[in-house]
């Protein structure tokens, strides 16, 4: 199987030799590489919208000036935050464009009605390349559609001033720049208000094809070979945004891309419309100044003029009748054989294309063979080293449990100890009130009793005089009598001898 790139960016296959079958599996992936590597965008474009969740997160490679700010996946510019008559809003790229060959496309949308035609000079959305050695962002003078009043580049302008679609400006920094459809280089129309869909507006250039082009939704919309941007020069890009306060319109700008080359869809010129209408009424008019030194040399036609003049040589012709048609020619084997003779060797010089770009391409895809093993030993190294990771994260959470439960039990141990104590100190406390309470009962007593003898001193004497006279008195009494026994004992006793 060949694979081969058509005009129509699809991919066409044609039937080769059994020797060939084999290699269709690493030479279709190689080719789907390879258009991947194409479409993706460069570092230089904005980030995708719906990965960030505030402006400040663009902050790294992306200015952002007035009255901008983002809101779910898009960045709205507006003026429903602001107090003057008009709202303007920027964003500019940090990193410079320096490629001699690129692609830039934007995505945008618009709330606006056609009750916002009423602002149509003052509501806008422009996409700029400035020369970056004269621009300085913070001294412009932000009164052209949010952008700058003088600058040395392109601005490609969205407006309906004049006539609703895109206007391109040129202008050299030696005056002011002008918006008014008469001072542009190219323009075409289209409507985008009213419209719920999105526009793509693509710019694109090329120092070796010598190209100056601007296509709306894939269609052409203005193309020329008279511009040619000098060589090592750094370009400034941003898009701003000016809307009137008394509208209601808000420009949403969804995606901002950026290649170091020309895409297949800056190349291409698809997407025919019919009667110079397509889904959100689009229509490309080119108009263009000769006088002007970086204009188109010619009037180049767009898809829509060439389409529509075709059609009407066809009308024409129908109308003028059916015309003679021209001999047919005879076919001969000799000429049926020249051409299978011609067509099979243009199979073969395929072929050998075919075999030569893979010999060519054969280190590209060893080493991308060694990239993918390398990978894979990576990603299995990351697979066992996130496996022993969670080994240690559990084993570690076991150990801690297990510590906690430890010290659980010995605080709730200590807790009753001191429960404990606390109610042995109680004990001691009452039996200590206790004895307290019998101390004071006792001294109360001994007060009452010493009230008692200090108030009766004569009772107190007589008690004295008792003690002091009649014990002595009794003792005597009681020794008298003894003596008195005893002699009547020895009396009787005497008597009985």
């Amino acid at each position: 199987m060949l694979v081969r790139f058509g005009n129509s960016s699809t991919l066409q296959f044609e039937s080769l030799t059994p020797l060939h079958y084999t290699m269709k599996w690493w030479v279709i992936p190689f080719f789907l590489i390879q258009l991947s590597l194409s479409i993706e965008p460069g570092p230089l474009s904005l980030p995708t919208l719906l990965d960030i969740t505030e402006i400040s997160q663009l902050s790294s490679k992306w200015l952002t000036f007035g009255n901008i700010r983002y809101d779910v996946g898009r960045l709205l510019i507006d003026s429903s935050t602001v107090k003057s008559i008009q709202g303007q809003g920027a964003i500019w790229s940090k990193t410079d464009l320096s490629d001699n060959e690129w692609t830039i496309e934007y995505i945008f949308r618009t709330s606006g009605t056609t009750r916002d035609l009423t602002y149509s000079d003052i509501n806008g959305l422009s996409l700029w390349l400035v020369d970056s050695d004269t621009f300085k962002t913070p001294h412009l003078n932000y009164d052209n559609f949010g952008g700058p009043h003088s600058y040395d580049g392109f601005q490609i302008l969205v407006s309906n001033e004049g006539k609703p679609g895109v206007k391109i400006f040129n202008n050299d920094g030696s005056k002011p720049g002008s918006h008014k459809i008469k001072d542009s280089v190219g323009n075409c129309q289209f409507h985008f208000l009213d419209s719920s869909v999105p526009f793509t507006v693509r710019v694109s250039y090329s120092e070796k094809k010598k190209w100056f082009k601007v296509q709306v939704d894939n269609n052409l919309c203005f193309k020329t070979n008279k511009i040619l941007l000098p060589k090592k020069s750094n370009f400034k890009f941003g898009i701003t945004g000016k809307v009137a306060k008394a509208s209601h319109e808000t420009y949403e700008i969804l995606g901002l891309k950026v290649w170091d080359h020309l895409t297949e869809d800056a190349i291409d010129d698809h997407g025919l419309l019919s009667d110079g209408d397509s889904d959100g009424d689009t229509a490309t008019v080119v108009v263009t100044k000769p006088s002007e030194p970086t204009g188109p040399s010619q009037l180049r036609q767009s898809l829509l003029d060439r389409a529509r003049k075709h059609r009407e040589e066809e009308a024409n012709k129908k109308k003028q009748g059916p015309q003679p048609s021209p001999p047919a020619k005879s076919h001969t084997p000799a000429g049926d054989m020249r051409d299978i003779n011609s067509k099979l060797e243009k199979l073969e010089s395929l072929v050998n294309l075919l075999q030569l770009d893979i010999n060519r391409q054969q280190p590209q895809f060893v080493d991308f063979n060694q990239k993918q093993v390398s990978q894979k030993q990576t990603l299995d190294s990351i697979s066992q080293s996130v496996t022993e990771l969670k080994t240690t994260f559990t084993e570690q959470y076991t150990n801690l449990l297990s510590a906690v439960a430890q010290l659980n039990q010995k605080v709730i141990g200590e807790v009753r100890e001191q429960h404990y104590g606390m109610q042995e100190l109680s004990k001691k406390v009452d039996l200590l009130m206790a004895n307290h309470k019998e101390v004071k009962y006792q001294y109360e007593q001994e007060k009452q009793d010493l009230r008692a003898r200090t108030n009766d001193k004569r009772t107190a004497f007589m008690d004295t005089l008792i003690s002091w006279i009649l014990v002595p008195l009794v003792i005597i009494l009681l020794f008298l009598l003894v003596i008195v026994y005893r002699l009547r004992h020895d009396i009787k006793h005497s008597k009985l001898l």
